[in-house]
């Protein structure tokens, strides 16, 4: 008996060494690229990578296939492994396995911890731990940067993530991390808000934060959405329409789980507190 688990654990690290890879996110494709896997990657999830808005790989993929959840075009790529995010529904995942794929599912990140926890299994089912843990102690550097900063900070500020659809990220979203490591007080979460939800114009000027933040997705240099905002009559009475705090974030960086999320952390340090200075000055 021990020979044989012996010898299927020796088959499947040897399956897994040499596996072609597809992924169906655009979070997964960004992981494999960054793991440096681009050789064993027989596609991409689709068209999204293409768009520089969505994707941070836009020039990384040129020339792969794209899967487009078509049924068709994966068993045409014939990948040894297929990855999917657990949003994409039992039904769709399940179409999948009883095609004979062999499907890894990941849990969406709502923490920087649980997206470096995907980036390790990826690395250890891909059997390339050694790129995995180099992806992971860069992340985690950049990170430790941010925080060790932050904890000089004397004047705490307040945010939201807000969107066009008047959504706001409470506990239990990437956003809510950020707002922990870079040291302001997200006022979705201490509302008592988890996940994301739409709230009303009359909740936001009830929170009344100093900082508005919006995931952009505009191309322009100035998202037209902001301006929107300023002009919102109903919205006068909030500090950051008063103050004219209102800063775009790419929605590349703050949507996207994958190792890129380190920028919107970087990027929204440096627009809570934009005069910090080492040693406390803020």
């Amino acid at each position: 008996m021990k020979i044989l688990i012996v010898l299927f654990l020796f088959k499947s690290i040897l399956l897994f060494s040499n596996s072609t890879v597809l992924s169906l996110t655009l979070s997964a494709d960004e992981i494999l690229v960054g793991l440096g896997l681009k050789n064993r990657m027989v596609g991409v999830s689709g068209k999204i990578v293409d768009n520089e808005k969505y994707s941070n790989i836009v020039n990384e993929t040129k020339g792969y296939k794209r899967a487009e959840n078509n049924l068709e075009n994966i068993l045409f790529m014939k990948p040894d492994l297929v990855i999917v995010g657990d949003w994409m529904g039992k039904e769709r995942i399940e179409h999948l396995e009883n095609a004979g794929l062999n499907i890894f599912k990941y849990k969406t990140p709502r923490n920087f911890n649980s997206l470096i926890e995907l980036v390790d299994t990826l690395g250890l089912k891909l059997n390339i731990s050694d790129k995995s843990e180099h992806l992971i102690r860069e992340f985690r550097n950049r990170t430790d940067e941010i925080e060790k900063k932050a904890k000089d900070i004397k004047v705490i500020k307040t945010a939201v993530l807000y969107s066009k659809s008047g959504r706001v990220y409470g506990s239990n979203t990437i956003f809510d991390d950020i707002s922990k490591k870079a040291n302001f007080r997200n006022l979705a979460s201490e509302s008592g808000i988890e996940g994301s939800t739409i709230i009303s114009k009359e909740k936001l000027v009830e929170l009344n934060p100093d900082i508005i933040i919006i995931s952009s997705y505009s191309l322009e240099k100035d998202d037209p959405f902001i301006e929107e905002l300023l002009n919102d009559k109903s919205l006068q009475s909030v500090s950051a329409i008063k103050n004219k705090d209102i800063f775009p974030v790419k929605g590349k960086y703050m949507m996207t789980s994958s190792h890129h999320m380190i920028r919107a952390l970087e990027d929204i340090f440096k627009i809570v507190y934009p005069n910090f200075k080492e040693g406390g000055a803020n």
